[in-house]
């Protein structure tokens, strides 16, 4: 009888230490699970509550096209303006059409002196052909972004924190898991935010300054020169007639010897008519 209840005894321990092992395993899974619940909701609850004054974030871009006397002079003042303003010239671009030459150069100039710039070049302008600018107002944007890459790297860090306590390797590869997609996202706004600082913190300035030629001013040529191209014209006429004689030359050699056949039967033919008269 003995026997029989010290075996019913050995057998409720090792059931109850079995339900014991699986209840601590279970608990540890649901505690991982319920910290990521409360990081998360931690992070929402922190965006939620915060509370700051918002600075407006302006991105100015401006395009201004206009005629000059000189391009070479106009382009040295231009570069000085902008570099007393603190500004630098991103792409510098040049070239002739059929009645101008032009330059185009693209500036970045810190936003503060963006209107400076403008005006220190219009007061050496009479007039702008073109001249649009944009301000778009990227304050929300920005405030999301800012508030995105804080919650993100909130959260890797209580991953962080949770991978340190955890022991179980399945638990520790899905938070691995879980923190390289974090970390992949955290980059991606992080260079969204990195980019509209820059645009914020720098305008952007297209001008093309143009220079037009003789024939777009109005500028009379002179007698000796207008010879000089006639010249010249009339010797490239001839060229060009040249030229073309020289590609019929099959044609030509095939109408010669028509000519040469023809003479010959027309020479016979009076040849005999004078032998028939002498008889």
């Amino acid at each position: 009888m003995r026997y029989h209840s010290l075996i019913l005894s050995l057998f409720v321990l090792f059931v109850g230490c079995g339900q014991n092992t699986s209840s601590k395993s279970d608990a540890m899974g649901g505690a991982n699970a319920l910290a990521l619940d409360v990081a998360t909701d931690a992070v929402v609850a922190e965006s939620a509550g915060e509370e700051r004054d918002v600075e407006t974030k302006i991105i100015k871009t401006g395009t201004i096209r206009y005629e000059v006397k000189d391009l070479e002079k106009s382009f040295s003042s231009l570069n000085k303006q902008i570099q007393a303003n603190g500004g630098f010239i991103q792409n510098d671009h040049s070239g002739n059409q059929s009645n101008y030459a032009y330059r185009t150069i693209i500036v970045r100039i810190p936003s503060k002196n963006f209107d400076l710039l403008l005006d220190s070049i219009g007061k050496e302008v009479a007039y702008f052909d073109t001249k649009t600018i944009t301000a778009t107002d990227v304050t929300e944007e920005f405030i999301d972004v800012e508030a995105r890459l804080k919650n993100k790297k909130t959260l890797e860090n209580r991953y962080l924190e949770l991978l340190g306590k955890t022991q179980q390797i399945a638990e520790i590869l899905e938070i691995e898991k879980s923190l390289s997609t974090i970390r992949e996202e955290v980059e991606s706004v992080q260079g969204r935010l990195n980019y509209l600082k820059n645009q914020v913190s720098y305008s952007t300035l297209t001008i093309e300054i143009y220079h037009s030629s003789a024939s777009g001013t109005g500028i009379t040529e002179s007698y000796p020169l207008k010879m000089w191209q006639a010249v010249v014209s009339g010797f490239n006429s001839l060229s060009g007639f040249i030229l073309g004689l020289l590609s019929l030359w099959p044609y030509l050699m095939i109408t010669a010897a028509i000519l040469v056949l023809v003479r010959k039967k027309v020479w016979k033919r009076r040849s005999k008519s004078q032998i028939d008269k002498e008889q």
